[in-house]
């Protein structure tokens, strides 16, 4: 919770967090379809309810592979993703993904002390 509200005093409208820590290859794998829906104009909100159908159907049906995932914050479409080149967006997409759990794991780590 901390961790969301920081990225938010920071200005970010929207942020997609795991409740829970989720091997690696999986979330690597549901970041990519859920990044994909969002760049084929979805809402992220819509976005991510198809990553998780699609995780589900491809995947694991083990909810917890896919269900610690939530977003919070705007749910609206990311206008003009389209014309950015895709993969420097999922570049984009991944690093503050992979630093939004850095922090959140560093701040629940140094609480639990």
């Amino acid at each position: 919770m901390e961790c969301r509200k920081r990225f938010f005093e920071d200005g970010a409208k929207s942020v997609v967090v795991s409740l829970w820590d989720v091997n690696d290859k999986y979330t690597s794998l549901f970041m990519q379809s859920f990044y994909k829906y969002i760049s084929e104009g979805f809402d992220k909100s819509e976005a991510l309810r198809k990553a998780k159908i699609f995780f589900k159907q491809n995947y694991s049906a083990n909810p917890y592979y896919w269900s610690a995932f939530v977003l919070s914050g705007d749910v609206s479409k990311i206008q003009n993703v389209k014309t950015a080149s895709s993969n420097y967006l999922l570049f984009i997409l991944l690093g503050v993904f992979a630093s939004i759990f850095a922090i959140y794991f560093a701040r629940r780590k140094s609480s639990l002390r």
